[in-house]
């Protein structure tokens, strides 16, 4: 097998594993994996397996971004668990498939916590932030699963969890792997 362990990248067979949370490790090892797979290629198609409970906005916007304008196709397969920031990276695949055990989660970020504000204004700036965050999310999931955003921003409001059966039946994939 000619997997890079460390980089979570078969460039052979144009593999790329996004597994443990996202990070900015996580983004810069996907976007030059990425990168050197389009050089190669840019015609050739790309499966990404990813298993995450979430993690950083930040780094997940960027392997999406990065992702959703390669020209190259993208199936993005999900095992174990696709949660928070997860349900978005599964989101950029032109295909996007669950392994039968999956457990899937989509919520609104948490937020700042007291210690990263100690003044009420830092606490007000950060909540704003968190409010764009939390409108991209659900407007993503609301564009890529064909619910309303209305319904969308309901279930995470709710903290919810689903089988990969129910994401499925609710259009955040396509079918099961």
């Amino acid at each position: 097998m000619s997997v890079d362990r460390e980089a979570r990248v078969d460039l052979k067979n144009r593999v790329i594993y996004l597994f443990g949370s996202v990070d900015v490790d996580m983004s810069f090892k996907a976007i030059v994996a990425l990168h050197e797979m389009e050089n190669d290629d840019r015609k050739a198609s790309i499966t990404v397996f990813l298993n995450t409970d979430g993690g950083s906005e930040s780094d997940g916007w960027a392997i999406y971004d990065a992702f959703k304008r390669s020209p190259c196709g993208i199936t993005v397969i999900a095992v174990g668990e696709c949660q928070s920031m997860g349900m978005i990276l599964l989101q950029m695949g032109d295909n996007r498939k669950l392994a039968l055990h999956t457990r899937c989660l989509i919520h609104l970020g948490w937020g700042p916590s007291l210690d990263e504000a100690p003044h009420s204004l830092v606490l007000k700036a950060l909540g704003k932030e968190q409010e764009v965050c939390d409108e991209m999310y659900v407007r993503c999931l609301a564009d890529r699963s064909g619910q309303s955003y209305g319904d969308v921003l309901e279930m995470c409001i709710h903290e919810t969890y689903m089988s990969s059966t129910e994401a499925i039946a609710r259009g955040f994939a396509d079918g099961l792997y």
